[in-house]
């Protein structure tokens, strides 16, 4: 009992010294007095009763329950005491929580009077929430990568007790149940069994060894459809870095005298196949074939845990050095697309199934020998520039959306393009030294007959806001339009004049029907046109207006009349009467007689 005053502050466990501080700073020793217990059970209850007759009031300070406030309550009652007792039952503490200096302060001055108010705290920033996630170069991640990157976001994954439970948050998210341990195959096989779809479930090396056996026993004696993971990191890591059953610990590697595979193959499974994660490339391939089967499917990633490995390799060899090896982002040999440097980045988002995309199309290329140049060689060889990886790993990851806007933002005429494109970007494709191309003119009409079959289409390109000078364009053929189209999202008010009765040039009047429908060219016009753009057709330059009458109406004018004749085959004659090029004897209204046929000339 400190201090002589009528009033009192009792407190027990760690605020008693924080409220012991407070009356000290605020000199309010003499009138407020400090009862503390160093005990609440056995409760000293003469004691209590002896300070209890002495005092008007007592705020009673303890953390958790109201013990000591409901026992001096009682105390007071069946001793006919007058005291006052103040507490969390009278809402002057709060019952959750840590009693800190701040919180007290507030207490002292709300109910003595003691003290300046307590300020309110400074409003706190609410950070982004950060998963915990699995350690740098855990071999588990490359596991739960490749799984995800075949199976997609449909299939669904049944988690277990581990450090590998951290593959349930983000970006991975290998996790759709989770129970107990030992359930991460018995949950696959009874979903599957239920549902009829093919299910993944994980299980480590040791939880396999100690109650993983019986239920993959059990799911191939019902030969269940589903895919069993056992991620091998020879190492019971989550509980304190246990061996594992079977390891065996060299002066330069870890080892197994128990051989997972064939404990696999000896309980009855058909199809079973061993990965080292880390070789991304045969990771997804295994699951690929896994995929495949309509069987039970075993994967066993084998890897050892490099937190495990270097203290087991180091102790081996008696090593005292405590250094632990540490992981950091070496941005240099990051790869990119390369188009940064050069001004054209695409400003596309990262997201999970685009950079998943983006990561596994790269793991094609290990041990490929193929040296990358720091630009797609098929972007460089787009006319266009278009950011090929970009659209192609948003297809992959299902985001057609995304890939038609990535695609737009640099081809007015899409529909068009991916059906009288040359594909040089084909031919220069890296995959081409592995296996065959990519499909990519073939992909980006994918997007656009997707996009056609949307109640709205999917991507509409905004003008940009107006800054009151027109241009002109001499033209409407492809380049004509694409000058219009980007004018107009700069803002300027594009005036497009074209000698044709139609716009879009040679798409329209060069290419036939059957080739190039005019539905889809008139749509695309339609789009140029919504973003403000003006057209005036059946009008020459030099025959219905003149360049200087051009000129003066406008702020700059774009020549892009194109050029609509063929090239002259250098040969004898391949200039004479009745011989007409490729390009006049496909024009729509053709200025030769239809019952002329071409000649093919023999070259010598």
């Amino acid at each position: 009992h400190q201090g002589a005053g009528r009033v009192a502050v009792l407190a027990s466990g760690a605020p008693t010294t924080i409220c012991s501080d407070l009356l000290r700073e605020e000199l309010a020793g003499g009138q407020i007095a400090l009862l503390s217990l160093g005990v609440v059970y056995p409760l000293p209850e003469d004691w209590l009763v002896e300070q209890l007759r002495q005092l008007d009031t007592v705020v009673v300070v303890e953390e958790l329950s109201p013990y000591l406030e409901d026992q001096l309550r009682a105390l007071c009652t069946l001793h006919g005491l007058p005291t006052e007792i103040l507490g969390k039952r009278t809402d002057h503490l709060p019952f959750e929580g840590e009693y800190r200096p701040e919180l007290l302060r507030a207490m002292l001055h709300s109910v003595f009077g003691i003290g300046s108010p307590v300020p309110p705290p400074p409003e706190l920033q609410i950070l982004p929430q950060r998963a915990p996630t699995l350690c740098a170069a855990c071999p588990h991640r490359s596991a739960f990568f490749a799984a995800r990157s075949v199976f997609g976001d449909e299939a669904l994954y049944f988690n277990d007790i581990g450090c590998y439970t951290l593959g349930v948050a983000p970006p991975l998210k290998a996790g759709d149940a989770l129970l107990s341990m030992g359930a991460g195959f018995t949950l696959a096989a009874g979903v599957a069994r239920t549902t009829g779809e093919r299910t993944l479930g994980f299980l480590g090396d040791s939880t396999f060894f100690h109650s993983g056996m019986p239920a993959l026993l059990n799911a191939i004696k019902e030969d269940v459809n589903m895919v069993a993971v056992i991620m091998d990191n020879q190492v019971t890591a989550m509980t304190g870095f246990q061996e594992s059953p079977g390891i065996e610990i060299k002066s330069d590697d870890v080892g197994r005298s128990i051989n997972i595979e064939e404990v696999v193959r000896a309980l009855g499974a058909r199809h079973v196949e061993t990965v080292d994660p880390n070789d991304l490339n045969s990771t997804v391939a295994a699951f690929e074939r896994a995929k495949q089967r309509d069987e039970l499917s075993v994967v066993i990633t084998e890897r050892a845990c490099p937190i495990f490995f270097s203290r087991a390799v180091e102790h081996a060899d008696r090593v005292t050095s405590t250094e632990i090896s540490t992981y950091a982002i070496d941005h240099a040999r990051c790869q990119h697309c390369g188009r940064s440097s050069c001004g054209q980045r695409c400003e596309q988002g990262v997201v999970e199934g685009f950079e998943r995309a983006m990561v596994r199309a790269r793991s094609l290329e290990v041990g490929t020998g193929v040296d990358r140049a720091s630009v797609a060689s098929c972007a460089s060889a787009c006319p266009l520039y278009l950011c090929i990886q970009g659209y192609t790993a948003h297809i992959a990851a299902g985001r057609y959306g995304d890939a038609l806007e990535l695609v737009m933002s640099g081809l007015p005429l899409p529909d068009s393009v991916c059906r009288v494109c040359h594909r040089p970007c084909e031919a220069v494709c890296v995959r081409a030294d592995v296996d065959e191309p990519v499909a990519i003119n073939d992909l980006k009409r994918f997007v656009m007959d997707w996009a056609e079959t949307q109640d709205e289409f999917p991507y509409l390109p905004r003008a940009g806001s107006p800054n009151g000078m027109s241009v002109a364009v001499v033209g409407a053929g492809p380049a004509g339009l694409a000058a219009a189209h980007d004018l107009a999202l700069f803002g300027y008010r594009p005036v497009v004049l074209e000698m044709e009765p139609v716009p879009a040039g040679m798409l329209a009047v060069g290419i036939p029907e059957y080739r190039l429908p005019r539905n889809l060219i008139e749509a695309e016009v339609e789009l140029i046109r919504a973003l403000g753009v003006e057209f005036v057709c059946n009008t020459q330059v030099g025959r219905d207006i003149s360049l200087a009458d051009i000129r003066k109406s406008h702020a700059a004018t774009i020549i892009a009349v194109g050029a609509k004749r063929s090239r002259v085959i250098p040969i004898a004659g391949g200039d004479g009467p009745g011989v007409f090029g490729g390009i006049e004897m496909t024009f729509v209204n053709p200025p030769v007689s239809p019952v002329l046929r071409p000649v093919v000339a023999r070259m010598p």
